[in-house]
Formats: structure tokens, sequence, C-alpha cells
């Protein structure tokens, strides 16, 4: 299973509302040799309220398997990469209780 998955599952399990999709649909078809990857997007204010967690070409952490988030989750809406599923749940969770 990989990172992406289990965020989707780790999720789903915990009643967040949230989507999991192809990053770049489009993307797939115009430009098939990299893989643009999948997205997660939240919108749960009781979770780090709107933020999204990304694998595909281009991510930091892509080439590991690794997770990219970006959004509320975050103190500074920025970026940061390289993270696991159960990083990225622990972020949102510390998110949650802030707001």
């Amino acid at each position: 299973m990989t990172e992406i998955e289990k965020l989707d599952a780790m999720l789903t399990e915990l009643h967040v509302n949230h989507d999991l999709h192809r990053r770049f649909p489009e993307m797939d078809k115009d430009f098939s040799d990299k893989d643009w990857g999948w997205q997660v997007t939240v919108n749960d204010k009781n979770f780090g309220g709107d933020w999204d967690a990304i694998c595909g070409y281009g991510s930091y952490g892509f080439k590991q398997g690794l997770l990219e988030v970006m959004g509320n989750i975050r103190d500074d809406n920025g970026v940061e990469g390289w993270l696991t599923a159960e990083q990225v749940v622990e972020m949102a969770r510390k998110a949650g209780q802030q707001t």
C-alpha cells in the first residue's frame, strides 16, 4: 500500500471529509511518460481545515513514495514534503486542535 493510499484509509477510518483523485488526469493523456500521481483533498474544520497531500511527479518526496502537503495544515500555509501518512495525520490533528 502506498503512502497516499494509507492516508486515504486513515482519513476514512477517522471519518474525515476528504477526496482521493488523480492529480492531473488531463496530463495522464498528454504526457504519459510521467506519473502525475494522486492527491488527497481535505475540507474538515476539525482536522486542519482546507489542505491537500500529493504524491506525483515533481512533488517533494515522490521518488521515495512520500507525501507533500500544503494548506491550512501548516502554520504558514506553506509546503512541506518527504512525509509519511502517519506524519500527515499527526500534523492535521495538531492543526485541528488550534482552530
